[in-house]
């Protein structure tokens, strides 16, 4: 397989990915990183205020 093959078996393009723990540390580091891989992102946290930084 090539690269543009496995990229295609990895995507998140078009996909919803729900990150528990996004108000920060790992958690919010994936929904940042899901979010600018395609996917729309469902971000839980108990943070409200360190939620606002993944709206974008």
């Amino acid at each position: 397989m090539n690269q543009a093959e496995l990229t295609g078996l990895f995507t998140v393009e078009g996909k919803v990915a729900v990150v528990t723990g996004a108000s920060r540390g790992l958690g919010q580091a994936m929904a940042l990183g899901l979010a600018q891989a395609g996917a729309t992102v469902v971000a839980l946290g108990s943070k409200r205020e360190s939620l606002a930084v993944l709206i974008f």
